[in-house]
This record gives structure tokens, sequence and C-alpha cells, in this order.
């Protein structure tokens, strides 16, 4: 295997029916990278805030976490982050920048139960 290429398949992730619940957050200052918008870690950071704030899924473990980066967020954007319930051991996460609609970022988590 040549070592510039990866042995996996990217797919793009589609949103997601069932998001029913939503978690604000402002991009900050701090979150801002040198290209002038937040860091990929914020949105990893953000849905470890959720799960901080949710029961069910603070008692499982996550398995695998996938997510995909669809525009760049600035500073001040509101940004909502839609994500569902835990669905066949899973959750979905759509973010959208509050004042455009523009999706920002699609991720799913994998737990075990």
């Amino acid at each position: 295997m040549n070592s510039k290429n990866l042995d996996i398949e990217f797919k793009r992730m589609h949103l997601k029916a069932g998001l029913t619940n939503i978690y604000k957050e402002i991009a900050q200052y701090t979150d801002i990278d040198l290209h002038q918008h937040i860091n990929n870690a914020v949105y990893v950071r953000w849905i470890e805030n959720i799960f901080n704030n949710n029961s069910d899924f603070l008692k499982s473990k996550i398995i695998i976490f996938s997510i995909q980066f669809l525009k760049e967020v600035i500073q001040n954007n509101n940004v909502l982050l839609y994500y569902s319930d835990i669905i066949d051991n899973k959750i979905f996460f759509e973010a959208i920048i509050e004042n455009s609609n523009v999706h920002c970022m699609r991720a799913e988590v994998e737990l075990c139960l």
C-alpha cells in the first residue's frame, strides 16, 4: 500500500431525519484558528458538551466518531447543533449557522450501549 493512499473510502454524510434536539453555541475568539474560522476540534468539543448534558449519552461508550466539515464558521456566528436521540446505537448531528441557515458540519457517533 502506497503511503499516500488510504485503504478506506470516504462517503458524504447526508442529513438525517429525527434531529429533534437543539443545542446552541457561539463561535468565540478562542475557537478561531489561523485561517480565521473555528478550528475543527471545536465541533468535537461542542458535541462533547452535548454528551455532558445528556445522561442517556453519558451511560454509553463512543466506539466510532465520524465527522464531516461542510462550511467555515467565523467568530461570533451563532451555531445551532441539531441532534437525534439514540437510534440503533447511533446519534446524528447537524450544525447550522443560525442567521444564514448554512449547514456547516455533520457527525455520526456510534455507541457501545
